[in-house]
């Protein structure tokens, strides 16, 4: 930490790097249920790969310039900047082609809802990695032309700075603006075709209330109404996260206008909440991983069982009985099977 640290670097240095940590803490949490359902719901495979991309915003726009008002120091080497924005916009552009293939995963959980359910996690895998691949090579590529300014983070700023003046005049805050909004726009046709199929599911059902039913329902069926029924309810906060992202990209363009340390540093907080809502609103809206979660911290809060056990060690003609900690835990993972039809997510 420097020395000559005003009363204003240590708040805005401090609250950042608490921010980011919170968030951070707060979506390894998340994820850890997540990675324990994702094997029924596939949805929330997605849903993992969007969340280490918040988890890299998270450390990039709160812990890491945090750090750099703190010590009033850039932290790398100034030869290394062009280098270093490389990484800031691979994980930048990965986190905005999450956006479109999440809402791609809810229209396909839709329309397409046994198909879904079935996937493998290798199909998956590879749908996720284009976001990851794309956003590096799209960052090593823009890089390369002469015109492309790369921005870093000052200390006295408290935000991220760059030579605006060619920033703006050269192309890069234009190439900025429009791969931006495209990526803002593409989410919305898939949220509104899924909520088309939705309704007019709806309709069909209030249409024909009376309609035969099979009278007999195995568990397997069951169990697949309801991964279907919470893949569905999924389509809420996917749908806010995406609303808020275009929220914050018109603030932060707004407020990209406007000198002042101040305004850089609100840029930096909202570009950390983006990634810090993301979580909140899967566990507002979906029971599933709070049951998780608290399934878990039920197992680690009971203290295991005692066995009873003959010590050998010590023979008598009645016998001494020795107690022994039996090391075992019962599965954690909320079963889908076992929920009440009214608790589906």
């Amino acid at each position: 930490m420097s020395p000559n640290l005003t009363c204003s670097d240590v708040f805005a240095g401090t609250f950042l790097i608490s921010f980011g940590v919170c968030g951070i803490v707060i979506h390894f949490i998340v994820l850890y249920a997540m990675f324990q359902l994702c094997r029924e719901i596939v949805g929330f495979r997605f849903l993992i790969s969007q969340g280490f991309a918040d988890i890299f915003l998270m450390v990039q726009f709160g812990v890491w310039p945090g750090i750099v008002i703190l010590m009033q120091d850039e932290v790398f080497p100034v030869e290394i900047r062009w280098h270093v924005h490389i990484y800031l916009d691979f994980t930048w552009w990965a986190m905005v082609y999450h956006y479109p293939i999440v809402a791609w995963s809810r229209l396909a959980a839709i329309y397409w809802p046994n198909w879904f359910r079935c996937l493998k996690h290798r199909p998956c895998l590879l749908i996720v990695s284009i976001a990851w691949i794309t956003g590096l090579l799209q960052s090593l590529i823009e890089h390369q032309f002469p015109w492309f300014v790369s921005l870093y983070f000052d200390p006295k700023a408290y935000g991220m700075n760059a030579d605006w003046a060619k920033y703006s005049a050269d192309g890069t805050a234009q190439y900025y603006l429009l791969i931006n909004v495209t990526s803002m726009i593409l989410p919305f046709p898939f949220y509104g075709a899924a909520i088309y199929i939705l309704l007019r599911r709806q309709d069909k059902q209030l249409i024909s209330p009376n309609r035969k039913r099979r009278s007999v329902s195995t568990s397997s069926t069951i169990q697949a109404q309801r991964q279907i029924s919470i893949e569905t309810r999924l389509l809420i906060p996917c749908i806010i996260n995406t609303i808020l992202f275009v929220v914050g990209q018109l603030c932060i363009n707004i407020g990209s206008r406007v000198e002042g340390k101040w305004v850089k540093w609100l840029v930096m907080v909202i570009l950390a909440a983006n990634s810090f809502v993301n979580p909140l609103l899967y566990l507002t809206f979906s029971s599933v991983i709070r049951r998780q979660l608290i399934s878990d911290w039920e197992i680690t809060q009971t203290p295991p069982p005692f066995s009873l056990q003959q010590n050998s060690d010590y023979p008598s003609s009645s016998g001494s009985v020795a107690l022994h900690h039996t090391h075992y835990r019962q599965p954690s993972v909320v079963r889908l099977t076992k929920q009440r039809s009214g608790e589906d997510i």
